[in-house]
């Protein structure tokens, strides 16, 4: 029996060294994607305002010429639609700025980094837009709930922004009702010092066993959906580098609150 077990336990810890090395050729992947999309979507976010100059002026030589409409359509409907067209344009290509740059945070090395100051919100929001496929996917009621007055905090940007991520996904995970809420929240304890960023979902939650595992090294329990127990724990550990503390509160059937709290200097 001894000797079963531990070859089940060789062959599963083979196959987690497997998914880990392509989670690590995909990270370098992801870091040549991010540069293709970020050239073509430099050229959209230059000529998209020029466009809409363009169209402006456009419309308004039609307007000085008397000519009432384009092809059935009058040229006030021309114009509010090709404005909010244009609109939609430069807002599209922004979400693609801020998402590309996300994962260029994401993906670079924290060693070859300094420590710097940076927004907190500025990370949650980063995540949130990474994630936010799976977020609208597993949830009608996503909200976020920032703290405008929170202060700047020191560390490595990427670092916070991989925590939030990897916090978010988790809650993507529990959640079985899509009509259920996730709510991602910050605030500053003025008090204790401490930002804090904390993930709420109302989903299937965990029992005392599973809470206390939680964060263990290669601990899951969503082994079937391809995960390898790795989230949490290099969560935890980037907390812990930056001074602060992973904090989680469990309730089966009702959900999971999971704080990050962190110093402000």
């Amino acid at each position: 029996m001894t000797d079963k077990k531990a070859l089940i336990e060789t062959r599963f810890s083979q196959d987690q060294l497997r998914r880990i090395e392509r989670l690590v050729s995909l990270g370098s992947i992801i870091s040549g994607v991010v540069h293709e999309l970020n050239n073509p979507n430099t050229l959209v976010m230059l000529n998209a305002p020029n466009l809409k100059d363009m169209l402006q002026a456009a419309i308004g030589e039609l307007e000085q010429n008397g000519i009432d409409g384009i092809n059935g359509c009058g040229v006030g409907e021309f114009k509010a639609e090709a404005k909010v067209l244009a609109d939609d344009l430069v807002a599209g290509s922004e979400k693609i700025k801020n998402i590309v740059k996300g994962l260029k945070n994401y993906a670079c090395d924290e060693k070859a980094v300094e420590s710097e100051e940076f927004s907190v919100n500025d990370c949650v929001t980063s995540a949130v837009n990474l994630a936010w496929n799976k977020l609208k996917n597993k949830s009608d009621k996503f909200s976020m709930d920032l703290d405008a007055d929170l202060p700047n905090i020191s560390g490595h940007s990427g670092s916070l922004e991989q925590v939030v991520l990897a916090l978010l996904i988790n809650a993507c995970d529990a959640m079985c009702d899509r009509r259920k809420s996730i709510t991602v929240s910050s605030a500053y304890d003025k008090a204790g010092k401490r930002a804090i960023i904390r993930v709420k979902d109302q989903g299937c939650g965990m029992d005392g066993k599973a809470l206390k595992m939680a964060g263990n090294l290669l601990y899951t329990t969503k082994s079937d959906s391809g995960a390898i127990g790795l989230g949490l724990y290099v969560a935890k550990d980037i907390v812990k580098s930056m001074g602060g503390v992973i904090e989680i509160e469990s309730v089966p059937g009702e959900g999971t609150t999971v704080a990050v709290k962190l110093p402000v200097e």
